[in-house]
């Protein structure tokens, strides 16, 4: 399981992609949002700066913490992606760094 958050659309990462780093990420409400307007992003490509990957999953919303940070803002991927970019996307990365490819 990539996240301990619920899947609104789409699914978990395969092990085979886990395992082999391959280029799909699972995002946040507000990364549709921000990047496709709301509409389906289900297989649309994004790019975190030197990575390129397919949306293959939307996460349940869950709103601002307690800190008001959004958790929504938000884009998972395997770690053996790129070990040097997941500490920066799971810690918190704004939509506003990522482009649509």
């Amino acid at each position: 399981m990539a996240t301990n958050r619920s899947i609104k659309s789409g699914r978990q990462f395969t092990d085979s992609e886990a395992r082999s780093g391959a280029a799909v990420c699972i995002v946040g409400e507000t990364v549709v949002k921000k990047l496709f307007g709301g509409q389906d992003a289900l297989g649309e490509k994004i790019r975190l700066e030197n990575i390129s990957c397919e949306i293959i999953a939307i996460l349940m919303g869950k709103r601002q913490s307690s800190m008001g940070t959004d958790q929504d803002d938000i884009v998972v991927i395997p770690l053996s992606t790129s070990p040097t970019a997941a500490f920066m996307v799971t810690a918190a990365c704004s939509a506003s760094r990522l482009l649509w490819n």
